[in-house]
């Protein structure tokens, strides 16, 4: 719980800290100075940046693309990774998978308060937190330093910012360089990256609301 509690207080300093730059750079911190500075916006025509609706549709094969990540790509990567480097194996208490063991589960039933307190990591974790911060206001920015390329670096910089993580720094680098960054990067628009990242976070929630109520 103190490892999900941390978490969450550092996902609520980063939208704290994307405000504060956001008031520092726009003058405001409201929905029109949000929307042109963090592209919380309407996927934009390449050609003409007029925005476009119908680009909303790519959500579809990138959230197939995020999915097919998570369950196949991501944890054959981890897996050369902990055969490469077996010193970056998760600990016990840092695997998701402990608490549908059979020692912890039964301690979860109508524990509703960790419900709670997953959901507020979660906003903060695929919106609020790292998507303001890596796809609002550091990408749209680097550009300036690393050219065409920006979106590679993003993807990179994301991979690395999860070193708490080690095991899982090479998938993330290739969900969030290819299936979040690229595209944002190309359409202007954050919720290209916000949506396919939130997949995972529906999954976990139906998982844990089972787990709270005892059927899994």
């Amino acid at each position: 719980m103190l490892a999900t509690v941390t978490l969450t207080v550092g996902l609520i300093w980063q939208f704290v800290l994307a405000m504060f730059i956001l008031r520092r750079e726009e003058g405001s911190m409201g929905p029109s100075a949000m929307a042109r500075r963090l592209w919380l916006q309407v996927p934009r025509d390449r050609v003409t940046g007029r925005p476009r609706k119908r680009l909303l549709w790519l959500l579809a094969p990138l959230g197939v693309a995020f999915t097919l990540n998570m369950l196949y790509l991501a944890p054959a990567v981890q897996n050369l990774q902990q055969h490469l480097l077996p010193g970056i194996a998760p600990l016990p208490f840092q695997d998701g998978e402990t608490l549908f063991s059979d020692e912890v589960a039964p301690q979860m039933v109508g524990a509703w308060w960790f419900l709670a307190l997953f959901m507020t990591l979660s906003i903060f974790n695929v919106f609020l937190g790292e998507e303001f911060i890596f796809r609002g206001i550091l990408l749209p920015r680097m550009q300036g330093v690393f050219g065409s390329y920006d979106w590679f670096a993003n993807g990179v910089l994301f991979g690395l910012y999860h070193l708490h993580q080690p095991w899982t720094i090479g998938g993330i680098m290739l969900a969030s360089g290819l299936i979040m960054s690229l595209p944002v990067k190309r359409y202007r628009s954050m919720w290209l990256a916000v949506v396919p990242h939130a997949i995972q976070t529906v999954i976990v929630f139906w998982m844990l609301l089972g787990l709270m109520r005892g059927t899994v």
